[in-house]
Parts: structure tokens; sequence; C-alpha cells
């Protein structure tokens, strides 16, 4: 009830409200986790910005098409938006473990991969980059049997500094609008840390919104893990990667509005598995 009296006072665009509700579930959900683990939660501070050298980067490799389209193309399954949910995460998660996926922020299923209906995943809008102890319906770090991949996104703010000013020259020189050039941005990093660092990129998919998370497993890191959480955040990449059960958007599942309708696909756009 308090929601809808908070919104009709806000300032911000009609489109943004969504947000809002579901940053009030993020909340919500991280209170009924508060006091539940016995474990040392990792410290979490915002995202770094980007340094004056990284950005000029980001504006050679958009000026070379390196952006969106390139990392689809380079995709070695071919049509992976085409897979089933339930698929991906069979692949992602071998030998049936018990992972935790949800349609909501606050309505996370922690079960066995097997029990989950295929329907049901593909209509999901999130799911944990870790595998549980135990079945459950609560999303808790106590309950994390091991984190499998580190999920990198970089969540750029549209109009904003410090990418504000590519996102202007682009719509001057070629009519891209920024929601693109943010896109092209985040995907151009992925890339960059396929091609150039040879860190090992399985899956890529899109948020629904503007960005896209690309998934690398701890396993194969190996010894490159502090390196490469080290340099993945110099870029900006959300801090929440080190959480074990921090939700990422479901590969080829939905994204909901805050009234729960589906509004937007989160289509794979790399896969490498």
């Amino acid at each position: 009830m308090v929601l809808p009296l908070i919104e009709r006072f806000m300032t911000r665009a009609e489109n943004q409200k969504g947000e809002f509700r579901a940053q009030v579930e993020r909340a919500y959900a991280t209170f009924l986790q508060v006091g539940a683990t016995d474990r040392q939660r990792p410290k979490v501070g915002p995202p770094k910005m980007a340094s004056e050298d990284k950005r000029a980067l980001m504006v050679n490799w958009l000026r070379k098409g390196r952006g969106l389209r390139r990392l689809c193309d380079s995709s070695p399954v071919l049509a992976p938006d085409k897979l089933s949910a339930k698929v991906l995460l069979q692949t992602l998660f071998p030998n049936d473990p018990i992972i935790c996926a949800g349609l909501r922020v606050s309505q996370p299923r922690v079960a066995l991969l097997s029990t989950f209906v295929e329907r049901f995943l593909s209509e999901c809008s999130f799911v944990t980059a870790s595998t549980f102890r135990e079945p459950s319906l609560r999303r808790l770090e106590s309950n994390v049997l091991a984190q499998l991949y580190y999920v990198v996104e970089l969540d750029i703010p549209i109009g904003e500094w410090p990418w504000a000013a590519l996102q202007i020259e682009r719509l001057k020189a070629t009519g891209t609008a920024p929601l693109e050039t943010v896109k092209d941005i985040g995907c151009a990093l992925l890339t960059h840390l396929r091609e150039d660092r040879s860190y090992p990129l399985v899956l890529a998919d899109y948020t629904g919104g503007k960005s896209a998370h690309g998934w690398f497993p701890k396993a194969r890191l190996g010894s490159l893990d502090k390196e490469f959480l080290a340099y993945v955040q110099s870029w900006g990449a959300d801090p929440r990667i080190i959480c074990p059960e921090q939700w990422w958007r479901m590969p080829n599942g939905y994204r909901r509005n805050e009234l729960r309708r589906l509004i937007a696909k989160q289509p794979v756009l790399f896969a490498d598995l």
C-alpha cells in the first residue's frame, strides 16, 4: 500500500518507477537475510569509475565496430537465443545440482535443477551463479555450496558521467541512440576480456534493460582469480560479482515490470559451452 503512495510523489520518469519498486524488493529480500548466515559476508562498495585511459580504449573499440553485434557474431554456438533456459542451465550447472531461480527478486526457489519445469525457467527473470546445499524458499549465502561463475556487468547510467561524452559523440556522429551506445560499451568490454585478455567467457546475455551479463567460470580462471576480479572492477563492473547468492538475469528468460508482466526478453548473445 505504501509503494503506490510514494510513487505518486516521485520526480523520476514513469518508466523508472518500476526500477524503484525492484530496488525496494531487493532491500526487503536483503532484510530477510540479515542475521541468517554464519559466514562473513563480502564487503561490497559502489562501482569504480573507469579511468580516462580506459574510456579512450573504449572509444577506439566502438569506432572499430566492437559492440553488441560483434559479440553476437563471434558466438561459437549458433543462435544461442533459441536455446531454452533449462538447457542452458543444465550446461552451466552439470550433474543436476541444487540451484536458485526466481520469477521476481522476492520469489526465489532453491531446488534440484531437474525439478524445475522448463516453462517456469524460461519465464524467470533471475538466477544465481552458484549451487546450493539444501532446497529452500529463501536465497541465503549460508546455504550456498559453491559459486561456480563470476558474472560481469557494466551497468552504465544513460547520460551520466563518466560515459556521457561517448554517448553524445556517437549520437552526433552516427545517430546512435545513447541506450544503444550503453549496450555496445558493455558488450565491447566482454569481447575485450575474451579476445585480448583470454579470460574464459562462456555465456553473455542481454538483461532486457541496458546492459549485458558475461559469465566466466571460476574453475577455469584458476590462479588468475584475483587478477580477473581486480581488472573487471577497474572498469566499473558490478562489485556484487563476489556475492555468491547475488541475483543475475536468467539467460533466455524474461524481464518483468512492476505489475509482474513480461516486458522484455533476456536473450543470450554469445555462448561457448
